[in-house]
Order: structure tokens, then sequence, then C-alpha cells
């Protein structure tokens, strides 16, 4: 019976924590011609090309700051390039 208190603490505090540790939208990226990654942040479409496009990044720091191919994960089909549109 003397642990049923710190049960319910448990309970509560796991509760807690886990509506302030939801994870942000993902930020997408695409690769430019002179193969630096940038932030998409307009519309924009998806043409042929030699990257693919729209990358993640899974680096360290922050994303941006490097543009090791290594630090963004490719998503969807390959030979695709993304153009922004104005």
């Amino acid at each position: 019976m003397k642990k049923m208190p710190l049960l319910i603490a448990t309970v509560m505090f796991v509760a807690i924590m886990s509506a302030f540790t939801t994870k942000a939208p993902t930020q997408l990226f695409y690769r430019e011609s002179e193969n630096l990654f940038k932030p998409i942040e307009s519309e924009g479409i998806c043409d042929e090309g030699q990257f693919h496009c729209q990358y993640e990044w899974i680096g360290v720091g922050d994303p941006g700051s490097t543009n090791d191919p290594n630090d963004y994960s490719p998503l969807g089909a390959s030979g695709l390039v993304f153009i922004p549109t104005p």
C-alpha cells in the first residue's frame, strides 16, 4: 500500500514529461547546383536532375551549418532536383 503514491507520482511525472518532449516538425532541405544545402522555405517543383528532391538533416548541431552530404538523408526518388517557385 505504501508504494501506491509512488506509482501514481511516477505515472503523472511520465505523462507531464512526455507532453513537453514532442518532436518538432522536420525541416526539409534541397541541394543547389553549387552543391549547397538550402532549407525549403517556399513552394516548388521537383524536376529531373542529378540529386534527390528533398533532404532531411541527420547531422549533429544546427541544420544548415555544414554542407557535408553525410549530414543529410535523401528523401523520395533519386534523379530529381527541387526548383523553388518565386
